[in-house]
């Protein structure tokens, strides 16, 4: 199981730098303009980040950088020291990138209606310097 988990991490981080394995684009804060609540009825079950758009950044790299931060959380365990910032870094997360006119919107949700979906938002909203 472990030797599965490493080669999946290693296949999903394949594309990105080096430098870019170290931290989840989560970690690019001045990037991030917003964070939305998703809900699930009355349950919240993720949340979405609001990036700028920037040079570099496409729907294709958040999938790939993000696909590589989660596959590092599993080989580590899911350790909630791990990439503690980010969303991605959770177990149950599934990860949707869109693209709109202003950026591009990162959802996070939890399959589950668990602590998972507060966590997730948490975890979102720290992410942004709400001028307090």
């Amino acid at each position: 199981m472990a030797a599965r988990l490493i080669e999946a991490e290693r296949a999903a981080c394949d594309r990105l730098p080096e430098a870019e394995r170290e931290h989840s684009p989560s970690w690019h804060r001045g990037d991030i303009t917003g964070v939305e609540t998703v809900r699930a009825g009355h349950y919240i079950v993720g949340a979405r980040l609001v990036f700028r758009k920037i040079e570099g950044l496409s729907v294709d790299w958040l999938r790939t950088a993000y696909a590589c931060h989660q596959a590092q959380a599993a080989a580590e365990g899911y350790d909630p020291t791990f990439m503690a910032y980010c969303p991605a870094a959770l177990a149950d997360v599934s990860i949707d990138v869109t693209e709109r006119s202003d950026g591009y919107v990162v959802t996070f949700r939890s399959s589950t209606r668990t602590e998972s979906g507060p966590a997730i938002l948490g975890r979102a909203e720290a992410l942004v310097d709400r001028g307090d």
